[in-house]
């Protein structure tokens, strides 16, 4: 039995409206107007700096190789995002905007940044982790803590074991 098929339940549109689907999708073209441009920003700065190191060939890959088809990658997807944003028709904005999660998410990253140096990768990335988890509009400390957990268990595996990147696992 679906949602909808039961007793007393109905389907409500996205904003709870009439016409809802036309603005859930301007909030949509938007967003992916918006993620084009910030990827096609990204790929470029990633491509200035990795044409700074030797390309090599493809036979014979130079440090550059990697990044600079990544950045080529990245900077094309932007591109298909943002005009496949522009197709769309333009239709009035919802004012639906949610700080929390840019502001949690941009701040777990700069704690990042500041702690890997001072205290490790592993606190490091827990803090990430938990700080980010407060993103959300209803916080989960267990599954939290469990995220953290397994995400630093699989960040010490591939960065310190596998590949013997030299940061200190923990700092106290």
């Amino acid at each position: 039995m679906r949602p909808s098929e039961r007793p007393g339940s109905e389907e409500v549109p996205a904003s709870g409206g009439v016409g809802a689907g036309a603005t859930h999708s301007v909030s949509s073209a938007r967003q992916d107007l918006i993620g084009g441009v910030l990827a096609i920003a990204f790929g470029a700065f990633i491509l200035d700096k990795a044409l700074g190191y030797p390309l090599g060939s493809a036979l014979r890959m130079g440090p550059g190789f990697f990044p600079v088809v990544l950045a080529a990658l990245i900077i094309v997807l932007g591109i298909a995002l943002a005009l496949g944003a522009l197709r769309r028709r333009p239709q009035p904005p919802r004012p639906d905007i949610r700080l929390r999660p840019v502001v949690t998410i941009s701040l777990a990253i700069v704690l990042f940044g500041l702690m890997i140096e001072r205290y490790g990768l592993a606190p490091a990335t827990v803090a990430l982790v938990l700080i980010s988890s407060l993103a959300g509009s209803r916080p989960r400390p267990w599954r939290a803590l469990i995220v953290a957990a397994v995400t630093t268990a699989a960040v010490y595996v591939i960065f310190i074991v596998i590949l013997q990147m030299p940061f200190a696992v923990a700092r106290w």
